[in-house]
């Protein structure tokens, strides 16, 4: 699993100071749009726009997935270009939030995930157009699925 202290050098008090915090955000945000996600333990909310098929994904499984990415309440400060990434699930790949969340889907799923800033880029952001403790909103959809062995 991830470990969300890499990714703030913070103590845990902190992080979980910054996932309440966020996750209130993203609640009032999601309810101001009229918005109904299912909320993980961790504090990743996520709305399944389209089931996919087969089984969830699993830690260990190779996905490929296209997906859009944005900070909430900010659409326009980062580009909505379509992207493609493949990658290993709980390989520490990608940030936690997506880890979590693929784990929620299946092949030729549509999802969004909403992403608190501890299981995002936290206090690490991976370039200059994305602030610290940003919350990250991302459209995912799983392309392709390679089952581990």
């Amino acid at each position: 699993t991830h470990k969300i202290e890499s990714q703030y050098n913070d103590d845990s008090i902190t992080i979980e100071k910054y996932l309440r915090a966020d996750g209130d955000s993203i609640d009032q945000w999601l309810a101001q749009n009229d918005l109904s996600p299912e909320a993980s333990k961790s504090g990743l909310r996520y709305i399944i726009t389209k089931e996919g098929e087969g089984e969830n994904i699993e830690i260990g499984d190779q996905v490929s997935v296209k997906y859009q990415g944005w900070i909430l309440k900010n659409k326009d400060a980062t580009s909505k270009r379509n992207l493609n990434q493949t990658f290993i699930v709980g390989n520490n790949e990608v940030i936690a939030g997506w880890d979590e969340g693929l784990t929620y889907l299946k092949k030729g799923s549509v999802s969004t995930f909403y992403i608190p800033s501890p299981l995002a880029y936290g206090n690490n952001p991976p370039n200059n157009n994305i602030p610290p403790r940003a919350i990250m909103v991302f459209d995912v959809e799983v392309v392709e699925v390679k089952k581990k062995i």
